[in-house]
């Protein structure tokens, strides 16, 4: 049977596992994903090679491409941007709640 992630008030928990699953169904959200899990590995001046290569030990197996490391390098400054925009529309959200 599939289960469903579990939920927190702010969505599913971002779990090794929730990544695990979304790497198998080839998801579309997935590079985004795995982003955010290893975003401290991202941070680093490493190689895509290195990178590559760091997060597939972690993960046990080889999901994860050079084409995936070079997608969320092209794509992080967006996602940030999309990040600032979702909390500070939240937090105008708060203000006008509270």
């Amino acid at each position: 049977m599939n289960q469903l992630p579990s939920q927190s008030t702010s969505g599913p928990k971002l779990t090794r596992e929730l990544l695990l699953t979304l790497y198998e169904r080839k998801d579309a959200k997935r590079r985004r994903f795995l982003y955010h899990y290893y975003r401290h590995l991202f941070e680093k001046p490493y190689s895509i090679a290195y990178l590559t290569e760091l997060i597939n030990q972690d993960l046990g197996k080889a999901w994860v491409t050079q084409h995936d490391i070079k997608y969320i390098r092209a794509n992080v400054y967006k996602w940030k941007q999309e990040e600032g925009i979702l909390s500070e529309a939240q937090s105008q959200t708060d203000e006008h709640d509270g």
